[in-house]
């Protein structure tokens, strides 16, 4: 590998990282619809009427969303140190290779069939889409919730 193309996989890998750390906003919106959605449980924990537990259960599902966001938080704070990593390393396939049998020694991959920095730079791009749709549901939910709290 030329020193051209060890510098193009850093740039990617570095470009990688600081892609997934800009995902850092919505992920912090995601929590910001959780803490609201608590509030809006706690208010509704009263003795409820006919239409109330409606509310609440839509409530409760935009609460159950949290757990997608916890997964793709972490998994995409995990892939933004793992790619500012790779980037620092000057062999591109040496680094893929030690990366993968340490997260396979620490039973966090079970294949070790060795993908190139290409397709998990696109992975990543993918965890970043699937946090988008799940707080973007979140956030349907939680309006959908205060919304017809109002018409309750």
């Amino acid at each position: 590998m030329n020193s051209v193309e060890m510098s193009n996989c850093a740039l990617l890998a570095d470009l990688t990282a600081s892609f997934l750390a800009s995902s850092t906003p919505i992920q912090l919106f995601g929590w910001l619809l959780f803490l609201v959605d608590c509030g809006a449980c706690l208010l509704l924990k009263q003795p409820l009427g006919v239409g109330q537990g409606y509310v609440l259960g839509i409530f409760f599902s935009a609460l159950l969303m949290a757990m997608p966001l916890v997964y793709f938080s972490l998994r995409i704070k995990f892939d933004e140190f793992a790619f500012a990593l790779i980037g620092q390393f000057n062999d591109e396939n040496t680094a893929l290779k030690q990366f993968d049998l340490a997260l396979n020694q620490l039973a966090l991959r079970k294949k070790l069939d060795s993908r190139d920095l290409i397709a998990r730079a696109k992975a990543a791009r993918s965890l970043v889409s699937k946090l988008t749709l799940v707080v973007a549901i979140q956030f349907v939910l939680s309006l959908f919730g205060i919304y017809s709290y109002h018409v309750v």
